[in-house]
């Protein structure tokens, strides 16, 4: 082999592209929960832990505050289900009969 030779290189074309659909199968009853979750997260969780991490970040040295850090803990998991209850609901949703 001749270290001087430039070696060949491939350039490959590929297209990553998600094209599977999920579909989410829901009740009426479903759809409603989660929409209203979503709501109260929005509308009464999400400010009130607002407030719990500005008061607890008031009381001084947040590396030992315990109250800023469960707040903050709070916080995370409720933004994590609000976006996934958003996925959900902003997926194709195929409604099924209560029965």
């Amino acid at each position: 082999m001749n270290p001087f030779r430039k070696p060949k290189t491939r350039i490959l074309n590929v297209n990553i592209q998600n094209t599977k659909i999920m579909s989410n199968y829901l009740t009426k009853d479903g759809l409603n929960q989660l929409q209203s979750r979503k709501k109260e997260i929005e509308g009464n969780l999400l400010p009130a832990i607002q407030i719990d991490i500005t008061t607890a970040r008031d009381q001084g040295d947040l590396k030992e505050n315990a109250g800023f850090q469960t707040a903050l803990k709070v916080r995370d998991e409720l933004v994590s289900e609000l976006a996934q209850i958003e996925d959900v609901l902003n997926s194709q949703i195929t409604l099924i009969d209560d029965k």
